[in-house]
């Protein structure tokens, strides 16, 4: 394999697993978020809606934080575990 073949691979992968860990991290903090405010007070509807704004911001964001990292296996396995954590948790506070 050559270095520009092994390069492009490189990159590939780093855009596809920064797409994912993004999509997943996001997806996390809008469940989070649409089940966990209103136990703090606010609206269910408000609280989705809160959600889904914070989390399409929040996506760029964490794209674009692990395309710039120099530790971009460390950054990508720590949110990822934050947004399963988010995911698996965010039904639970729906049960109590």
């Amino acid at each position: 394999m050559s270095v520009a073949r092994h390069t492009n691979l490189m990159r590939t992968l780093r855009l596809l697993s920064a797409t994912i860990v993004s999509y997943v991290f996001a997806n996390g903090l809008m469940a989070l978020m649409g089940t966990g405010l209103p136990h703090l007070g606010m609206v269910q509807t408000e609280a989705v809606l809160l959600g889904v704004l914070v989390g399409c911001l929040m996506f760029p964001v964490t794209f674009i934080w692990i395309i710039a990292t120099r530790y971009f296996l460390s950054v990508s396995a720590g949110m990822l575990a934050v947004a399963i954590a988010m995911v698996i948790f965010a039904p639970k506070l729906v049960s109590g």
